[in-house]
C-alpha cells in the first residue's frame, strides 16, 4: 500500500481494493512481485521527492513497466489477466474521482429508470406581452 500511495500521490486509499489489485497483477505478470518490491524500495529510499522522477529514472527498465501497470490499475479499477480484463472496483477507480462529488459513475443509475428525463423544476412561464 505503501508504494500505491507514492505512484498515486493519494494520501489515502481502500486496502481491500490494494490487496485485489496487487492479486490480479501478480496472476498477471509472474515478474510483477519482484518489480514491484524494487519499486516499493526505490520509493522508500528518499532519492525521488515524487512519482514521476521516479518514472524518469526507470525508464526503459522493467520496473516502469510494473509502475505503469499498478498506476493503470489504480485508476481504471480493471487488470488484464491472460488478455481479459479484469473487473475489481469501479466506484474505487480513481478516474471517477473528480465527479465524485457532483455526478455519477458511467453505468451507475442515479434514480428510477428515464429519470434522466424529467426536468428537475417546472417550465418557466411565458414573457408577458407588453
Amino acid at each position: 500500500m505503501t508504494l500505491s500511495l507514492f505512484a498515486t500521490g493519494r494520501s489515502k486509499l481502500d486496502p481491500e481494493i490494494g490487496t485485489n489489485l496487487l492479486a490480479a497483477l501478480r496472476e498477471s505478470d509472474a515478474s510483477f512481485g519482484g518489480a514491484a518490491d524494487a519499486l516499493a524500495a526505490d520509493a522508500a529510499s528518499g532519492k525521488y521527492p515524487d512519482v514521476e522522477s521516479l518514472e524518469s529514472a526507470i525508464r526503459g527498465t522493467p520496473k516502469h513497466a510494473a509502475l505503469l501497470a499498478l498506476v493503470s490499475a489504480w485508476y481504471t479499477g480493471t487488470v488484464s489477466v491472460k488478455g481479459k480484463p479484469r473487473f475489481i472496483t469501479l466506484d474505487g477507480a480513481l478516474m471517477y474521482q473528480p465527479i465524485a462529488d457532483g455526478s455519477h459513475i458511467p453505468g451507475n443509475c442515479e434514480g428510477a429508470t428515464n429519470a434522466w428525463a424529467q426536468l428537475p423544476y417546472p417550465a418557466l412561464a411565458d414573457m408577458p406581452a407588453l
